[in-house]
C-alpha cells in the first residue's frame, strides 16, 4: 500500500512474468532441436549427394563436377553456419528472458518463496557455454563429415574446395549488403 492506503496494481508485472515464463518454456528445448535438425540435414545432404550421383550419367557428372561439388559444399557450410547462429540466438534469448524473470521475481518479492540457492545464482550467457560448445561441435563434426564425403568422392580437388570458399564468401558479403539495406 502507498501513502494514500491504495493497493498497488501488479497485474501488468504479473502478466509480464507469465509471458516471460512462457518464452522460457518455449526456448528451453529449442537448442537441442536445432542441433539435431541440423545434423539430420547434413545426413540428408549426404544422401541427396549420393542419390544425385547415382541418377546422373557419368558424362553429366564429369561435365558439371565442379558445379555439383561447389553447390553441395556451399549448402553444407551455410546450413551448418545457420544452425550454429540459430543456437546462439536462442541461447541469448533464453538468457535474457531468465534475467528478466529473476528481476521480476525480486520485484514481486517471490524470493521468499523460492529456494535461496536459485536466487543467489547469477544468470549469464556463459553459464551454458559447455552446452553451446557441445551443440556447435556436433554440427561442425557432421558438416565436416559431409564435406569430406562429398569431396573424397571426386578425389578431393583443392580447386573445388577453394572455389566453394569463394562462393561462401560472396554469399556472406551479399547477405551483409542486403541486411544493411534492410536496416536503413
Amino acid at each position: 500500500m502507498n501513502e494514500n492506503n491504495e493497493a498497488y496494481d501488479y497485474s501488468a508485472i504479473i502478466s509480464l512474468y507469465k509471458n516471460t515464463q512462457r518464452e522460457i518454456d518455449r526456448y528451453r528445448d529449442m537448442e537441442w532441436k536445432i542441433c539435431y535438425w541440423t545434423v539430420i540435414l547434413m545426413t540428408g545432404t549426404i544422401a541427396a549427394f549420393k542419390y544425385t550421383l547415382d541418377i546422373l550419367s557419368q558424362d553429366i557428372i564429369n561435365r558439371y563436377q565442379t558445379f555439383i561439388i561447389v553447390g553441395f559444399n556451399t549448402f553444407v557450410f551455410v546450413a551448418a553456419a545457420y544452425g550454429c547462429w540459430h543456437i546462439h540466438f536462442v541461447h541469448e534469448s533464453l538468457t535474457e528472458n531468465r534475467k528478466l524473470r529473476r528481476k521480476l521475481e525480486k520485484l514481486l518479492n517471490l524470493s521468499n518463496l523460492l529456494p535461496k540457492k536459485w536466487m543467489e545464482k547469477e544468470v549469464r550467457y556463459f553459464k551454458g557455454i559447455k552446452h553451446l560448445l557441445t551443440w556447435w561441435s556436433l554440427i561442425v563434426v557432421s558438416a565436416l563429415f559431409a564435406l569430406i564425403l562429398i569431396n573424397v568422392k571426386f578425389d578431393f580437388d583443392s580447386r573445388n574446395f577453394f572455389l566453394s570458399i569463394l562462393v561462401i564468401c560472396i554469399l556472406y558479403f551479399f547477405w551483409k549488403f542486403i541486411s544493411n539495406i534492410i536496416e536503413r
